[in-house]
């Protein structure tokens, strides 16, 4: 099911940057939460091990009434792993997987964010 949730985010003509700034919101059913993926703005200038570049990771959740973070940080990574596009579905699945999401495979995308 993730495959085929990748394939609704669209990517416009002025994205053709790989990494651009931008970031996609999904939502997992198994634990009620919101799983915020966006590539990394720059600001954070100590990689881990040898990597080249991160994804800023939050989740969320919701109380009835607001938007609550749970959790965040930074997901370092090789470049060269990923196409460089936010609508990469390795990149997503690696993402959510770090975040320990309880059940990647049906994640639903929600939005770009």
């Amino acid at each position: 099911m993730l495959k085929e949730e990748v394939k609704k985010i669209e990517i416009r003509e002025n994205d053709n940057v790989p990494f651009w700034d931008m970031g996609v919101l999904m939502f997992c059913k198994a634990d009620g939460l919101f799983y915020e993926i966006s590539f990394g703005d720059g600001t954070d200038n100590e990689p881990v091990g040898d990597c080249d570049d991160y994804a800023y990771l939050q989740t969320f959740g919701f109380n009835g009434c607001e938007f609550e973070e749970r959790d965040g940080g930074n997901f370092w990574f090789h470049r060269k792993d990923y196409t460089g596009y936010i609508n990469d579905e390795k990149f997503i699945r690696d993402c959510l997987e770090f975040m320990d999401c309880p059940d990647v495979e049906n994640c639903i995308y929600l939005k770009r964010a």
